[in-house]
């Protein structure tokens, strides 16, 4: 009789509690859950960072392409005023080749331009011949200062080439940058998914078997598999503790 007894309570174990195979208690599962929801609040920690991290890298890369624009409108702006600049020498080139034929002597040296000859006494002379010179001396400065800014120029549109091939690296970095964390932000969330289907499922283990523990009155800690059982269907509800 006893012994037909105890066949029945092991075989009403077996179907009462399906899918238990290790030793373990509501407390157990319980400890599970809180450290897989541990798990997926770290996940989802790494998807925010690498989010924001990417919103980051992607600002920058803006700024820089916005730096790259403006620097190659530079260049061309200093290839224009190079060409302008040019063309002002040339012109004050023939204009200074002009005074310079007004000031020589012609027909052997004897007879000079127009201008001299058109004095009116010494002193008019040496007056024309200073504004003469002067002028003359005003177009050669005014080359020089022209050749000068044609060289400045010149460096610009160097410094501004080697400034937009370095700002193009950055944003070559930059965008590997923003890939390489685009895929790891992917993984990320994979994994964030799968622990949340961990999280899910445990949920579900814990609540099914708070409602078998608060049915036999039985503590978190007493052991699913032994004595809460035993206790509960040989001698009734209220023993498991």
């Amino acid at each position: 009789m006893h012994k037909n007894r105890y066949l029945l309570l092991l075989l009403m174990m077996i179907f009462l509690i399906p899918n238990i195979t290790l030793a373990e208690s509501l407390q157990d599962y319980k400890d599970k859950l809180a450290k897989k929801q541990a798990e997926y609040n770290a996940a989802q920690n790494k998807v925010n960072l690498t989010q924001e991290q990417i919103n980051k890298l992607n600002g920058e890369i803006n700024t820089i392409s916005a730096s790259i624009e403006q620097t190659r409108k530079d260049i061309k702006q200093a290839e224009k005023d190079i060409e302008d600049s040019k063309k002002k020498i040339e012109d004050k080139k023939t204009e200074t080749d002009g005074m310079i034929q007004f000031l020589q002597v012609s027909n052997g040296g004897n007879i000079y331009l127009e201008y001299l000859f058109d004095a009116e006494n010494y002193t008019d002379f040496i007056y024309r011949y200073e504004v003469v010179k002067q002028l003359t001396n005003y177009n050669s400065e005014l080359i020089d200062e022209l050749e000068q800014l044609i060289l400045d120029l010149q460096q610009k549109e160097k410094d501004l080439a080697a400034k937009q091939k370095k700002l193009e690296s950055e944003r070559k970095e930059l965008t590997s940058k923003v890939s390489s964390l685009t895929s790891s932000l992917a993984n990320y969330r994979s994994e964030g998914q799968d622990i949340k289907e961990d999280v899910e499922n445990l949920k579900k283990t814990v609540a099914d078997y708070e409602d078998y523990y608060k049915r036999y009155n039985c503590k978190a800690t007493v052991d699913i598999n032994d004595q809460c059982l035993w206790l509960a269907l040989s001698f009734g509800s209220g023993l498991c503790n």
